[in-house]
């Protein structure tokens, strides 16, 4: 019991350093083969975490919109976007697998398009 709740803190401690580390990058917009986005359920956004398989996010947020190939794609990228009032904002969403092809982090590319997505938990 003690040594998964030492796995799960060194999981969340890595996702968290990765967030902060500038290796995470997301590609230019326009090299989407959808370029036009797609809006995301909140709910479904708020339901991604570490350890789902790509079937399971592939659910939640559908494909990937960048052709970022077939065999051993560890990263997905997303164009969302979110209304709010009268205005879209448009963010970038990016997931990324460990080995075993399972979740290890999600990012955002600003930090405001994850405050929208928890602003509008329930």
């Amino acid at each position: 019991m003690l040594a998964a709740a030492f796995a799960g803190a060194l999981l969340t401690a890595a996702c968290a350093a990765l967030a902060q580390d500038e290796a995470v990058s997301f590609p230019d917009p326009a090299s989407a083969y959808q370029q036009e986005g797609s809006f995301v359920s909140l709910e479904n956004l708020r339901n991604v975490a570490p350890g789902l398989t790509k079937n399971q996010v592939r659910e939640l947020l559908g494909s990937p919109h960048f052709s970022e190939g077939v065999f051993g794609v560890k990263t997905w990228n997303y164009i969302f976007h979110f209304r709010r009032g009268g205005e879209i904002a448009t963010c970038q969403y990016q997931v990324q697998y460990d080995d075993s092809k399972l979740l290890s982090g999600a990012y955002w590319n600003r930090p405001e398009c994850e405050d929208m997505v928890k602003a509008a938990a329930p």
